[in-house]
């Protein structure tokens, strides 16, 4: 491995702990606020909803297809031309 693979490895380790350290503290900051000294019931409803695959009946919901549905979408139009 030559001076140039070890730099381009570095940087790209550098920006994942990065990455790494964004996502754990916006992990840190959502515990802190499931904790029962601190609940928030807004956070604790917003995931049971999110877990649970329910919607709030105020809330809008959008729906999108994911990239394979998309792709499923497009053989059956493909079929009907």
């Amino acid at each position: 491995m030559n001076g140039s693979d070890r730099t381009a490895r570095l940087e790209r380790a550098e920006q994942r702990l990065a990455s790494l350290d964004v996502e754990r503290k916006d992990l840190e900051v959502r515990a802190r606020y499931l904790r029962t000294d601190n609940l928030s019931r807004d956070l604790l409803e917003e995931r049971a909803r999110v877990v649970l695959g329910y919607s709030d009946p105020r809330d809008y919901v959008i729906r999108t297809l994911t990239p394979a549905q998309r792709a499923a979408a497009g053989h059956s139009a493909a079929r009907r031309s």
